[in-house]
């Protein structure tokens, strides 16, 4: 008769280096997410969980009612690595995250302190899409720049910007550097206008355009008339654009720029 020794029980849990943890940070409407780089967890194969901790008392402890349920990230891939996993469509602010990793004989790993992830999350609406293309002279070309002669006066000046989402409501926002415009001036966001004088500020650098519709890459055209055309430099003409207007699922797209370059006859 042969006796065996009975095997010795796992009671060991993998172990977490939570600081090879990293977050996608996305925009409001999609959830943000959490990963891990290779040797995160210690073991391939490990459910690894994250729980949102809340330090009530601000003592640096991970105390009693201070996590929230578990979200279940995934199992550990055989370097130790961690797929990205949904953590919630989180606004921005700042969160901690206490990592553990149970492995097969169901030993999970502490829910202390030492392995809690701070993630820092700053997206929250969604900018309006970048211009699909934009310049001047019907804006199609993409010309940034136009070359004008100081002292001469411009018959014309036109430029144009293509959206590269739908608006809808929108706001759009130019500034000028260097000439103004007044109400002679025309915009076409569907059909050509003159600017009224609750469209101009700041002297005739700011215009505001409101109620703006067009479906993406849809022309919003501009025509500037007899502009003297200032001291030899560069003069930015500047753009944004809300793509919902006061709505709340945009906010202002990065700014556009074109310049007049005015060069000494």
């Amino acid at each position: 008769m042969v006796l065996e020794k009975n095997a010795v029980p796992d009671t060991t849990p993998p172990t977490v280096d939570s600081s090879k943890f990293t977050a996608v940070d996305n925009y409001n409407g999609t959830q943000d997410q959490l990963s891990g780089a290779a040797g995160a967890i210690g073991e391939a194969d490990a459910t690894v969980r994250a729980y949102r901790w809340t330090d009530s008392n601000a003592d640096n402890t991970v105390d009693a009612g201070e996590l929230a349920a578990a979200i279940t990230l995934g199992a550990s891939e055989a370097d130790g690595s961690v797929l990205s996993a949904q953590i919630g469509d989180l606004p921005p602010g700042s969160y901690k995250f206490v990592i553990t990793a149970t492995d097969s004989s169901n030993n999970e790993s502490a829910k202390d302190a030492a392995h809690v992830i701070t993630l820092t999350l700053v997206n929250g609406i969604q900018p309006t899409v970048t211009m699909y293309t934009y310049g001047f002279d019907g804006g199609g070309t993409g010309a940034h720049t136009k070359q004008l002669n100081a002292g001469s006066t411009a018959a014309n000046i036109r430029f144009d910007f293509f959206p590269g989402e739908t608006i809808v409501n929108g706001v759009m926002v130019l500034n000028f550097e260097g000439i103004t415009v007044d109400t002679n001036d025309q915009y076409n966001a569907g059909s050509w206008n003159k600017y009224t004088s609750s469209q101009i500020s700041n002297g005739g650098h700011t215009v505001t355009l409101t109620g703006v519709n067009r479906v993406s890459k849809q022309d919003i055209a501009f025509m500037l008339y007899n502009k003297v055309i200032p001291a030899p430099g560069t003069y930015y003409i500047t753009c944004t654009i809300d793509a919902d207007g006061p709505g709340n699922t945009r906010t202002e797209s990065v700014e556009h720029k074109i310049a007049i370059i005015s060069v000494a006859p």
